[in-house]
Formats: structure tokens, C-alpha cells, sequence
């Protein structure tokens, strides 16, 4: 939980999708998900921004790495 402009927010669940694939250097294609060895997030509520790092490896063959930032909408979620 965390406070913005005087409003509290919970929080959310994070949905990422898509498929993510590596073609290692005898021609094996891989999908990155199954390598995955990190994944980070944090949030700056001063800006409302969401970055996520995701690491993936496969046993020294390759490296993966992708950082993301996104602007984050919140809404004010209140019992009625």
C-alpha cells in the first residue's frame, strides 16, 4: 500500500503477455520464459511510473535483458 496525493492505493496485479524467443547458436529456438532468472519492478508514485526488469540465460549460450518503463493510471478504489 502506498499514498499518492493523499490517496491510499492497494497493490495490483500486473499482467504481462507475449512470447519471447532466442535462436542459440546451433539453431535451437528457445522461449525465454523458461530461462528466466530475475524479475524486478518498482514504482515511482512521485511521476507514476512502473519499471520492470526482466534476466534470462540459457547455461552461458546467451544473455537476455530488457528494462521497461511505463505510465501508470491509477483510479480510486472505495467501498460504496
Amino acid at each position: 500500500m502506498f499514498t499518492s496525493d493523499g490517496v491510499e492505493y492497494t497493490q495490483s496485479t500486473i499482467y504481462l503477455s507475449g512470447t519471447a524467443m532466442m535462436r542459440d547458436t546451433d539453431g535451437t529456438v528457445t522461449t525465454i520464459a523458461s530461462h528466466i532468472k530475475s524479475f524486478e519492478t518498482s514504482f515511482e508514485s512521485e511521476n507514476r511510473t512502473l519499471t520492470y526488469r526482466l534476466v534470462a540465460s540459457s547455461r552461458g549460450k546467451w544473455e537476455f535483458e530488457r528494462e521497461m518503463t511505463e505510465k501508470v493510471y491509477l483510479s480510486k478504489v472505495g467501498a460504496e
